[in-house]
């Protein structure tokens, strides 16, 4: 389980965190065993949030420790 990902605010607004979480959820997707990703972001942190969309999460309804929780929906291969 991956507890967290951030990066040096110079490397912000440039893509890397989507592309480095579309990796990680295309390996976690064709793992044996995984049924679902799941993710959990700060309920101020609107750029982790789009972050977790863009890479084709959608939100659960639910708030877990951190704050809401998004589920990833996208096509297993």
């Amino acid at each position: 389980m991956v507890k967290c990902y951030g990066t040096y605010p110079g490397f912000e607004s440039k893509g890397y965190m989507t592309e480095a979480v579309m990796a990680l959820v295309q390996w976690a997707s064709r793992q044996p065993g995984v049924l679902c990703i799941e993710a959990e972001t700060d309920r101020d942190n609107k750029a982790s949030q789009r972050v977790l969309e863009k890479s084709g999460f959608v939100p659960s309804g639910e708030i877990g420790e951190e704050g809401p929780r998004f589920v990833w929906v996208g096509k297993r291969r």
